[in-house]
């Protein structure tokens, strides 16, 4: 007997965006598809602390968020 996969990879993450404009679009994917990613994170980190900035934030742990498959309709 099969069992159905479970956990984060049996997740189906695909979404369609149907919207004529286009700003929605793309304001979606900046949030369900961040450019930013632990190398980002730790280069911020390591350009305050080069820099001598006092007043950035300390460095959060960087989870790795979901991803997912975006699709767009106009």
């Amino acid at each position: 007997m099969n069992a159905a996969p479970s956990g984060p990879a049996a997740r189906n993450n695909r979404i369609l965006v149907i919207d004529d404009n286009h700003a929605t679009h793309a304001d979606v994917r900046k949030v369900l598809c961040p450019v930013a990613n632990v190398a980002a994170a730790s280069l911020d980190a390591i350009e305050a602390k080069l820099l001598g900035d006092d007043t950035a934030p300390a460095a959060l742990p960087v989870r790795l968020a979901p991803s997912f498959v975006l699709d767009s309709a106009y």
